[in-house]
């Protein structure tokens, strides 16, 4: 037996940490050597110096009376109780000895020495600072059933105050009181006011904006923020916040070529009984550093490029003298990619590239330090170009494949053009469709993947879907030709009305979760919109895509509206119900037709309504109409189109044949046609634009009062009246069963801004110079003098709601006729 070998050895190295006052695990292989893996047996464990708290430390113990243990073992228990004890009890265990008792037995002394802790952790205050006792906890690292000794306290209170400061109480106090007798601490908090930013100003800027109502400015920049109406400033945290917006400052003025820009935050300024602070920053600017040269090469290694660097540059619009602006490199990259993208030259993002795939480095060389020049050089590897294998969707849990199909253009076969896939990409961002759950934000991301066959690539798209693709909308507006307004929108898109709940039950649920009647790509719509003087209410639903034929596809429209119209003379109820069938041919081409089923009902009659006009209390009409037409549209942008170009001819057959009370043929063609004619020297367009419409109804009889048309108002001939143009007959406009009007404008910008990350100005206010023109009658061949006005108009399109500009218009009539109706002011926001 070796046991006395292995007591010797262990006793030994007891006394030595008792003698050294080790405060740690003594490690056994530095005392002794176990010559045999034998055992034996703890007969008793004796606790020096436990005191009052023996019984806590023994049951802390993973050692056990009647355990069998090597000498090995013993040492690796002692090892974790040392770590367990002083982590969890506060407790050092200092040494431990080996008694040998005989028969295999021994007697294990541990010498202890706890540290005054205290068992219960009490924070008081702490609800007035939003701040929760598991929050503090983790904050302190107090968690689980750890004690807390007196040398702890000071770190505590330091981690308490800084979770504070972090939620913006910079004057926090914390005191700690102990009680030996109760066994507890409690730590009282004095949070203070909470400390938010109400002031931000900044010094020694000149070519930036400290503030603006749009566009790019330095307050706008900044990572804290001063509030706004009935919102807080952001919550103030003492170095952090100053050292944030800095890094947020100098990466803006880099970005606009201001690369030695230097940001120093000066003392902070109390006010408001210490609730506010006005942060002040001052701004070293700097030169403005420009570009030099700018050149094409290929990245080193790679081969001599196919194409010369006359036919690249000519892509790229930096020149020399330029701001070295971010976005204008930008705009130039994508330019180049866009130039090798359409021949098929692909790079594989996110995976390892070889030599046949496209690659671009933008290099930039200081070549005169003294005046800032900087050469722009942009390196390339030309790659092979690539046709597509396959194109894979990922990530549409609920929307079918085909709904995002019909939004790719490229298939199969096709080149790999990355300005049609990042096309594509913009469709499929632009549908709404698809969100990243976690921010709320549109997420749609594509990549081209390297395959085992040569010169073949895969195109992968991959969506996200939020919780739902519904939503409510609330607005309003305000229009010369229909008054004031409010609005509920409910729709929801990527509807499909063939995924039913699973159950009734659980139908609440998914529904609003998503889950039901969901990823069909249909847009069901519920719009209701009482005015003043034009009310309307729309239920609509429509399948872009019936028989699932991707791009060039046949869709359907179905529609149930009322509508209100109250005039001076008379008021105007409308109820109908609508079926289209569309083709569409490629992205810009459609055909479209249709039956339509609408009641008229008339009401609130003037009573010197002449009877010359058919009007009276029990007009009553149901007019059935069969609707077809063409349609053409190369817009991209409504607020300002440039070279690009509209028509729609819509043709209806009124037919007693469907059961109507009318029975009439009528034509409504509409065109536009946008030029740009100049771009001034902050990039913005200057445009023609020329709109038109011709109207015309063929009826053996008179066509009844309500189905004529009128002239003026904001969408026919400004300058005069809503109906305000044309004869009287006891003060009833008599309208006419045709009609033209046309406009010519000259459009320009009035007021943009620079927005970080784009080259464009943001044009938020554009312009116009206008003469509208327009006539009536019962003919083309029998029509009123031409009416003609001309004046000025100024759009507004807000950054908080790009989709309904407000449109002023000023308009005097240049030809009239004495019995018309002028208004010179019209006006129109959010108009439906």
């Amino acid at each position: 037996m070796s046991h006395p070998r292995i007591l010797l050895g262990l006793i030994l190295c007891s006394c030595i940490a008792l003698a050294t006052g080790r405060l740690a695990a003594l490690p056994a292989p530095d005392c002794w050597q176990e010559p045999e893996n034998e055992t034996f047996t703890i007969a008793e464990i004796e606790l020096q110096g436990a005191g009052a708290r023996e019984a806590q430390i023994r049951a802390a113990l993973s050692l056990r009376v009647g355990e069998e243990l090597t000498g090995e073992q013993l040492m690796s228990r002692w090892r974790q109780d040392v770590d367990f004890l002083w982590s969890r009890l506060r407790v050092r265990l200092e040494g431990i000895g080996v008694e040998d008792l005989g028969d295999n037995k021994v007697r294990v002394v541990i010498n202890c020495a706890p540290v005054q802790a205290f068992r219960r952790v009490l924070f008081l205050g702490h609800d007035e600072g939003d701040l929760s006792r598991d929050e503090l906890l983790l904050a302190t690292g107090l968690t689980g059933a750890q004690y807390v000794d007196e040398l702890q306290l000071p770190r505590v209170v330091g981690d308490i105050e800084r979770a504070f400061r972090a939620k913006g109480f910079h004057f926090v106090q914390v005191t700690p009181e102990a009680s030996i007798e109760d066994d507890e601490v409690i730590f009282r908090i004095e949070s203070g006011p909470k400390v938010r930013v109400g002031q931000i100003r900044f010094t020694g800027n000149e070519a930036l904006l400290a503030d603006r109502w749009v566009g790019t400015d330095l307050e706008g920049t900044v990572e804290s923020g001063t509030g706004w109406f009935i919102f807080p400033g952001t919550p103030y945290v003492q170095g952090e916040t100053e050292r944030l917006d800095i890094v947020s400052l100098e990466r803006l003025y880099h970005d606009f070529g201001y690369l030695e820009a230097k940001i120093t935050a000066r003392e902070p300024e109390y006010y408001r009984s210490d609730s506010r602070v006005k942060l002040t920053y001052h701004i070293e600017e700097g030169k403005l550093f420009t570009v030099g040269k700018v050149g094409v090469e290929p990245i080193e290694g790679a081969p001599a490029l196919q194409y010369s660097a006359e036919e690249l540059l000519a892509e790229l619009q930096l020149s020399t003298g330029d701001a070295l602006e971010k976005s204008r490199i930008s705009r130039d990259e994508r330019a180049i990619r866009r130039f090798y993208g359409g021949l098929g030259h692909t790079s594989a993002t996110g995976v390892a590239q070889d030599g046949t795939f496209f690659r671009l480095q933008t290099e930039r060389v200081l070549a005169d330090p003294e005046r800032g020049v900087i050469d722009v050089i942009f390196r390339i590897q030309e790659g092979e170009p690539k046709r597509i294998r396959d194109v894979l969707i990922l990530g549409n849990r609920q929307t079918q494949d085909r709904v995002i199909r019909r939004e790719i253009s490229l298939s199969p076969g096709d080149l790999a053009d990355m300005s049609e896939a990042a096309s594509s990409h913009r469709r499929l961002l632009g549908s709404s469709y698809f969100l990243d759950e976690r921010t709320g934000q549109p997420w749609v991301d594509y990549r081209f993947l390297p395959t085992n066959e040569p010169g073949l690539v895969d195109l992968e798209y991959e969506v996200r879907e939020g919780r739902g693709t519904g939503n409510i909308l609330f607005g309003g507006g305000l229009s010369s030709n229909s008054g004031p307004f409010i609005s509920i929108n409910l729709q929801k898109t990527n509807f499909d009305i063939t995924d039913v709940p699973s159950s009734w039950g659980r139908a609440a649920g998914e529904i609003l979760g998503g889950e039901a009647f969901t990823g069909g790509g249909q847009t069901l719509r519920l719009f209701l919109a009482p005015g003043s003087q034009f009310s309307t209410y729309r239920l609509s639903f429509y399948e872009p895509d019936l028989l699932r034929e991707h791009i060039s596809r046949l869709g359907l429209r179905l529609d149930l509206y009322k509508t209100y119209r109250f005039l001076r003379t008379h008021d105007e109820d409308r109820t109908g119900f609508g079926v289209t069938l569309s083709r569409r041919f490629g992205r810009y081409f459609s055909i479209f037709a249709g039956p339509r089923f609408e009641k008229i009902r008339l009401a609130d009659i003037d009573a010197d309504a002449p009877a010359g006009i058919g009007l009276d209390d029990e007009y009553r009409l149901w007019k059935h109409s069969l609707i077809t037409g063409v349609s053409y549209s190369t817009i991209e942008d409504q607020f300002s189109p440039v070279d690009s170009e509209e028509i729609r001819l819509e043709l209806r057959q009124n037919g007693e044949f469907m059961g109507g009370d009318l029975d009439y043929f009528e034509a409504d063609v509409r065109f536009g046609k946008y030029w740009g004619i100049w771009e001034d020297t902050l990039g913005r367009d200057w445009t023609i634009a020329l709109e038109g419409r011709a109207r015309r109804a063929w009826s053996d009889e008179t066509v009844p009062y309500t189905e004529r048309y009128w002239l003026g108002g904001t969408r026919t001939v400004r300058g005069f009246d809503y109906r305000g143009i044309g004869r009287l007959q006891g003060g009833y406009p008599l309208g006419g069963e045709a009609s033209l009007n046309a406009t010519a404008e000259l459009r320009f910008p009035i007021m943009s801004a620079r927005v970080r990350e784009e080259v464009d100005e943001f044009q938020w206010v554009r312009g116009a110079f206008f003469v509208d023109a327009g006539t009536y009658g019962d003919d083309f061949g029998d029509l009123d003098p031409t009416r003609v006005s001309a004046g000025f108009g100024i759009r507004i399109r807000l950054p908080m709601m790009p989709q309904f500009p407000i449109a002023l218009d000023f308009g005097w009539p240049l030809a009239d006729e004495r019995f018309d109706d002028e208004r010179v002011f019209h006006l129109n926001f959010g108009e439906f």
